[in-house]
């Protein structure tokens, strides 16, 4: 019965030994943080975290805010505008989910003093066409979307530019089915 006790140990101190391996391992090695993992599993630049990230300490800034439309140009000064609200309409621009993965080809191309990433719609019918971000020494430089949509009533083509913390711009051709082609544009430059 003593030998029975002995090897009963044994066999539970070994199946301890094995647990407390396996648990080191997991700690080690492959047990990443929650943010290092999703960003491993993300093919693309990230556009909705930049953009979360960027504004998430925003101020009240003064800009110069341009709208033109249908020609008709408007420029007005403002105080303490809350710019991030025209950036976070822009995070529906991001290609980042898994059901987009193969329906982008991507392209890394290195200029002078600055990197291009560059991603292409392989069809179409895609809401977000082409998205353009350069970077200088790992920072973002700048961010060009190109969107299109297509329906019944109405075709949209919108193209929206990025210079983090200076300007950015909104530019959208309409044809309307009742209605003749309008443009729209909107500048918003940063005034220090």
């Amino acid at each position: 019965m003593a030998k029975r006790v002995v090897f009963i140990s044994k066999v539970y101190a070994l199946h301890i030994e094995v647990l407390a391996m396996i648990l080191a391992v997991c700690i080690l090695s492959g047990c990443l943080p929650d943010e290092q993992a999703r960003d491993a599993n993300k093919p693309f630049f990230d556009l909705a975290g930049y953009i979360s990230q960027s504004i998430a300490d925003s101020q009240y800034v003064t800009v110069s805010k341009t709208v033109v439309i249908g020609g008709v140009e408007e420029i007005q000064e403002i105080t303490d505008y809350p710019y991030w609200k025209d950036l976070k309409r822009f995070e529906g621009f991001d290609i980042n989910r898994p059901a987009l993965f193969d329906k982008y080809t991507s392209d890394t191309l290195q200029e002078l003093d600055h990197q291009v990433m560059k991603y292409e719609a392989t069809e179409p019918k895609l809401h977000v066409q082409s998205l353009e971000i350069q970077t200088r020494a790992d920072e973002v430089v700048k961010i060009q979307v190109h969107s299109k949509s297509e329906s019944f009533l109405e075709n949209l083509d919108i193209i929206f530019t990025w210079i983090p913390e200076e300007k950015y711009s909104y530019e959208k051709s309409s044809d309307k089915l009742f209605g003749d082609r309008q443009k729209q544009e909107v500048r918003v430059a940063f005034l220090k």
